[in-house]
């Protein structure tokens, strides 16, 4: 690790002596480590099977179908997004698109209210609100 910290440390000496004379009274500024932040790729792949499996669940036993097909049809969005067709290098992304279509019509037809734990859900609901009037 002192290797690094060497090269780091030149880094920081040669980008602070790009300023100049002018800003050579100045302190330099230190930069900021790299490492592990909020959001970066080892937490989201842990996110992202969890979250999968979260959506499937939900979508097989009909709970909550509507708000999991929007958020799972903008996850494949963001796949289809991150991999735009035609791009140098781009994977195909025939079958998300599909699967996004599929969820974006699960959304819009109400699906869980007729076959699923979201129509109990919807009876219990109708129930309060006659009692409340």
């Amino acid at each position: 690790l002192v290797g690094i910290e060497k090269m780091w440390s030149g880094l920081e000496h040669d980008l602070n002596n790009l300023a100049g004379d002018e800003n050579s009274s100045r302190q330099g500024l230190a930069l900021k480590k790299l490492g592990r932040q909020g959001l970066d790729s080892i937490t989201m792949n842990k996110i992202i099977p969890c979250f999968d499996l979260v959506v499937g669940a939900c979508l097989i036993v009909g709970l909550l179908v509507p708000v999991v097909s929007v958020a799972g049809a903008l996850f494949l969005l963001t796949v289809v997004v991150s991999q735009w067709p035609g791009a140098v290098g781009a994977a195909p992304v025939y079958y998300q698109v599909i699967e996004m279509s599929g969820l974006v019509l699960l959304a819009m037809m109400s699906a869980g209210r007729y076959a699923g734990l979201d129509y109990f859900v919807d009876y219990i609901l109708r129930r309060r609100g006659k009692k409340k009037k």
